[in-house]
């Protein structure tokens, strides 16, 4: 639904045009002067255009899957250019109104974001997966479930800081080690409706003792499937865990800590930022007794929960601030 201030007469106008998780596209593509009503399908690269000076439908296909899309009046015939940008090489795709003609233009670099593209930044908001075990689920929060598990938690902090409509998709299976989150890992990224996915897994790998290379070719298999969909993935180092009265987990702690750097070259080989959560907890004195769930002695209490959040809302807000998620 689009709700439309006018500025000749200052009614709003109500419309309905497009879909939950098509991105809006607005520009005079029909060459009248005002504004058409447009969305983009960012997983088959159409455009749907609501032509304001015949109430008739255009249909185009321009693009690749997730491109970020940067319509304008480029060849200057008065006429919204379709036009996406390729991030990595700083080429910009257009299709001239005026001939229909496609123009490759260089401007930019990597890791640049269009200005058209930008446009209301954080305010588009985001829908994001959080891919995990049951860390990731919320076990041993207050309600021992995602109502109260970081992904919802970043969901509030990123409305409350950026005012946009920001919607969490909890993933998380309790028990879960990277065997099942690879094999069900293509089905949740699958999803035509997200735009980033965060993934925080490895806790139950250590537990078990499996051999550090099979854990990083999955990390590894995770990650290139979210890149082969088009989707920005965050990665996170795998939590701490404890040793108490209820567990020794003296064993399981050792390997996470020794793991962890194989994330960050995971992370750079891929191109994929990194939530510090493992960093963040550990930084806190007393963090053993303060952040941790005592009795399983391996999930974060509500305290711990906060900095799982805070790590990916590092990543997740930068993505946000330099445009990389628009």
């Amino acid at each position: 639904t689009w709700y439309l201030y006018q500025s000749l007469d200052g009614a709003v106008r109500v419309e309905n045009w497009g879909w939950k998780g098509a991105r809006p596209a607005p520009a005079d593509y029909d060459g009248d002067g005002k504004a058409d009503l447009a969305v983009y399908d960012k997983t088959a690269a159409a455009w749907y255009i609501l032509n304001s000076s015949s109430a008739t439908m255009t249909v185009a296909s321009w693009g690749w899957t997730q491109a970020p899309i940067a319509p304008a009046d480029y060849d200057g015939d008065g006429k919204a250019d379709l036009a996406c940008y390729d991030r990595p090489t700083g080429n910009w795709y257009i299709r001239r109104s005026d001939s229909g003609a496609m123009w490759i233009v260089n401007a930019g670099g990597k890791g640049a974001t269009p200005i058209p593209c930008y446009g209301n930044g954080a305010k588009d908001g985001l829908r994001i997966l959080a891919f995990g075990d049951s860390i990731t689920y919320g076990t041993s929060s207050s309600t021992d479930g995602p109502n109260t598990g970081y992904p919802m938690l970043l969901e509030k902090k990123l409305e409350a800081l950026y005012g946009g409509h920001y919607v969490t998709v909890n993933s998380g299976v309790p028990g879960e080690n990277t065997i099942d989150g690879k094999a069900r890992f293509g089905t949740a990224a699958g999803d035509e409706d997200l735009d980033i996915i965060l993934l925080m897994e490895g806790t139950n790998d250590h537990y078990r003792g499996f051999p550090f290379d099979e854990i990083a070719e999955r990390l590894n298999y995770m990650v290139r499937n979210a890149v082969r969909h088009g989707f920005p993935i965050i990665l996170a180092t795998i939590p701490p865990v404890i040793s108490n009265s209820y567990h020794d987990r003296s064993e399981q702690a050792a390997r996470i800590r020794e793991f962890n750097p194989e994330i960050y070259a995971i992370g750079s080989a891929q191109g994929a930022p990194i939530a510090r959560v493992y960093e963040f907890m550990t930084s806190i004195p007393d963090w053993e007794r303060k952040l941790m769930d005592q009795p399983t002695s391996n999930h974060p209490n509500d305290a711990g929960y906060l900095y799982v959040r805070d790590a990916f809302f590092e990543q997740v807000a930068d993505g946000i601030e330099s445009g990389a998620f628009y």
